[in-house]
């Protein structure tokens, strides 16, 4: 499905492999969140065993996984562009360590050959407003060229750990922003819920490979949905 003609060009995909076997994909392993939710202007996502306390590490997320996986992709002229989400704690101080998204590889129904192996960057920043900054100053993750083995079935889930822990204040979000790299056809693809409720105001396009970033919902292109984005920290 194509954005509105004139819009950014972002397609939302479906891959081939997932429609041909409607089979999903194996079970994610570790920690990661099984499901959110945003809440009132919160964050959604599963808190560490159900446990509601501050000192319970948990998942900052707004959407959980869906299967057969859905994703985003760049077309052509937009790839290095970013694709982020704006994640919020239940309280403050929180303390992020560690990222962790969804990629989505092989053929698909939308023109992009999904490539999940592709070197790129991730974005983390902090701010209080809603939108992600246009020139932030952001802790930078490079995530090498990958191999086949990381992926199972059509995906890749990427957990990263801060260099550093990064703590959120009283009205802090947390921004966490991947760069769709590759040439087109070949171009990485991430994971969106678009099967749940969602926020439009936590999924954002750069519509730029760098700063200054021009930052747009990506709900004003008809993509509706949440991006699989998470943080984990207490």
């Amino acid at each position: 499905m194509k954005s509105k003609p004139g819009a950014l060009a972002l397609s939302l995909i479906l891959t081939a492999s997932s429609v041909a076997s409607m089979l999903g994909v194996a079970a994610c392993g570790g920690d990661r969140p099984r499901q959110g939710g945003a809440g009132d202007g919160g964050a959604g996502g599963d808190a560490a065993g159900g446990d509601t306390s501050a000192s319970a590490p948990r998942w900052l997320s707004n959407a959980g996984f869906t299967e057969p996986p859905k994703s985003i992709a760049p077309d052509p002229g937009e790839e290095g562009y970013l694709a982020a989400a704006r994640l919020t704690p239940p309280y403050y101080p929180f303390t992020v360590t560690r990222i962790s998204y969804r990629l989505v590889h092989g053929s698909s129904a939308g023109g992009a050959a999904c490539d999940a192996l592709a070197a790129h960057r991730v974005e983390v920043s902090s701010s209080t407003a809603i939108v992600p900054a246009a020139s932030p100053s952001p802790v930078v993750l490079t995530e090498p060229q990958g191999s086949a083995s990381d992926v199972i079935d059509v995906v890749r889930d990427v957990d990263r750990d801060l260099p550093a822990p990064l703590t959120l204040t009283p009205g802090e979000h947390l921004f966490v922003a991947v760069a769709l790299t590759g040439t087109y056809p070949n171009v990485m693809c991430i994971g969106i819920n678009s099967d749940d409720p969602f926020d439009a105001d936590r999924n954002y396009w750069s519509r730029a490979a760098a700063a200054p970033y021009d930052w747009t919902s990506l709900s004003t292109f008809n993509l509706d949905g949440s991006l699989l984005l998470s943080a984990r920290g207490q």
